[in-house]
């Protein structure tokens, strides 16, 4: 009787301790382990939950992870492949409703671990679209309360936002190419209007001054030019247009208001439907980010 106790006590141990040092073993549980090692920047452990073949091949995601926390939301399996929706808060960017990044997990020796490399430039791209997306907000209140700044300067700015975007991945882009396809539409409507009507008041206002038709004759060609662009829309053109349309509406300030003030108002309207554009992609971008 002793004999079987004892047996059956050595049996309950050694189910213990299999399931103790067997580890995470679903697709949420290597998630939460993998990334909880990406925070306390352990290399044996990321390699250890993902797929990355050594510790040594570990470049740091660049992140504050000081005071950083994570909470998983929705996970799809299927067969041998994975996602887990893994919200951030606590890291640059994330307000309060955290940053929500795709966690890709593969099945490999019939264990589940994370893909690195997708992982990583999931992370990395959407870090530099929520930086790129509050860039272009902050940019857009400074032209709107400020128009006498210098658009050299604006531009050169925009310039360093386009060329973060030319480092996002393919993926960021494809995320957000449905709404770039819908706001270039309207962007490239409300440009062709108000092109069409700076053209009129050139043609039509000829009393001008040489300075009123040369700020119109460079309105009219830059708002081409960003129009054209925007047939193949990408983030670039959108930034392009919006440094355009700033600067056009600086132009129109300084137009002599007596000789074009049948033109002032349509003019205006046109001006601010183009930024309400710029200003609902930003929006939209911002809500797909908070859904991942």
């Amino acid at each position: 009787m002793v004999v079987n106790v004892l047996k059956l006590a050595a049996v309950w141990l050694s189910l213990f301790l299999l399931t103790a040092c067997s580890g995470p073993e679903t697709p949420q549980e290597v998630t939460e382990a993998f990334w909880q090692a990406v925070m306390e920047d352990d290399a044996d452990g990321v390699a250890r939950y993902s797929t990355m073949a050594t510790p040594a091949e570990y470049p740091q995601l660049e992140a504050d992870w000081s005071a950083a926390s994570l909470a998983l939301g929705r996970t799809v399996i299927e067969e041998r492949e994975a996602t887990v929706v893994t919200v951030f808060k606590g890291i640059e960017g994330a307000g309060d409703e955290g940053r929500e990044v795709a966690t890709y997990l593969v099945r490999r020796d019939e264990q589940w671990k994370v893909d690195y490399q997708p992982t990583a430039d999931a992370f990395a791209a959407r870090s530099a679209l929520q930086k790129f997306v509050g860039e272009l907000g902050r940019l857009s209140d400074q032209i709107k309360s400020s128009f006498s700044r210098s658009s050299d300067a604006l531009a050169e700015r925009m310039d360093d936002m386009a060329s973060e975007m030319r480092a996002l991945s393919d993926s960021a882009t494809a995320e957000a190419s449905a709404a770039l396809e819908e706001y270039s539409e309207r962007l490239r409507k409300h440009i062709e209007e108000l092109t069409e009507s700076l053209e009129e008041a050139l043609k039509d206002e000829k009393q001008a001054s040489p300075q009123d038709r040369e700020l119109l004759e460079t309105s009219i060609r830059d708002l081409n030019t960003r129009n054209a662009q925007l047939e193949d829309p990408d983030f670039e053109s959108i930034a392009a247009s919006s440094t355009t349309v700033a600067e056009t509406r600086v132009r129109l300030q300084a137009l002599d208001q007596q000789v074009f003030a049948d033109y002032e108002e349509d003019w205006q309207e046109w001006v601010e439907d183009i930024e309400q554009d710029v200003n609902d992609l930003l929006e939209d971008i911002r809500a797909g980010l908070r859904k991942g």
